[in-house]
């Protein structure tokens, strides 16, 4: 996700095999100051580079192709725990939950969301974010109370949502708009 040689080869893979792209999921994402190790800036720097900088490079690289779509969608996997607002105004439930590089890296794929969803729009692309809730993943644990497949329902959603109901710009959880 962070090579641009990698990038390269799946826009080429995409184009030769499909001629265009309908839809985009930047779902990939890390947590490495949940380690158990103290946050370093090399941590932090790491987790950015995934969270925020590969679903940028990845999604300005398929523009081209998102562009030739009649129906073109860009949903970018977030988190409340990168929610300023949800930081702000429940800190005492979130706090243990929130990680530097993690939060912020989420904080700035919210923003990123909102910047392509505007200067997308003119292209044909509809972006949103969507908070899938505390999954059971590798990242996620089995602590987690929801299901994968529960997890999975918003952005399923947002794939399949008429386009003039496209919550563009927004972040969704389970069909509900979430604070920035």
């Amino acid at each position: 996700m962070t090579n641009p040689d990698d990038i390269g080869g799946l826009v080429g893979y995409i184009e030769y095999t499909f001629g265009k792209l309908d839809v985009l999921v930047n779902n990939a994402g890390i947590a490495l100051e949940w380690d158990g190790r103290p946050t370093d800036a090399d941590k932090v720097r790491r987790t950015i580079e995934v969270n925020l900088i590969a679903p940028y490079a990845i999604t300005e690289a398929l523009v081209p192709l998102l562009s030739r779509s009649e129906d073109a969608r860009v949903i970018n996997q977030s988190s409340m725990l990168g929610s300023i607002g949800n930081a702000e105004n429940a800190w005492d439930q979130v706090s243990t939950f929130m990680a530097v590089g993690y939060s912020t890296s989420k904080a700035g794929l919210n923003m990123l969301t909102v910047m392509q969803s505007k200067t997308l729009a003119s292209k044909g692309i509809a972006v949103a974010a969507a908070h899938p809730g505390w999954v059971k993943t590798d990242l996620g644990t089995q602590a987690a109370p929801m299901e994968v497949d529960l997890g999975a329902s918003t952005v399923v959603n947002l794939v399949t949502i008429a386009r003039d109901q496209f919550p563009h710009g927004q972040l969704m959880h389970k069909g509900k708009r979430m604070p920035w």
